[in-house]
């Protein structure tokens, strides 16, 4: 089951987007990056949460695409504890921690996308 998913109509601009990436394999970096170029165009900030390897990480040049920060989660324990049971997924996350906005299908569209964080 998900996490409880809030309000996305008072959500603060201070909220930030989670892509879960999984372990940022060939298969799953080409998403990854359609999904960065997606988001790219929100105020929210955008941090990749990776399983990948610190190298493999740290090659791809993420910061380029718009990404804030590069999470390392090695042991899986942040996609576990936010479910994102397929990858790459994305999540709208106010600074109190509380998801306001999760991708629910495996394909993400600028349609799909929460209002306000797509304008």
């Amino acid at each position: 089951m998900d996490p409880f998913q809030g309000s996305v109509a008072d959500t603060p601009k201070s909220a930030f987007f989670l892509v879960f990436g999984g372990d940022c394999s060939d298969c799953s970096i080409e998403r990854v990056d359609a999904y960065l170029g997606l988001l790219g165009r929100s105020a929210h900030p955008v941090f990749l949460v990776t399983q990948a390897p610190l190298k493999v990480a740290t090659s791809q040049r993420f910061s380029q695409k718009g990404v804030k920060s590069v999470l390392l989660d090695e042991s899986g324990a942040l996609h576990r504890a936010y479910r994102a049971v397929f990858t790459p997924r994305v999540y709208l996350v106010d600074p109190w921690n509380r998801v306001r906005w999760i991708q629910r299908q495996p394909h993400l569209e600028a349609e799909d996308l929460p209002r306000e964080a797509s304008e």
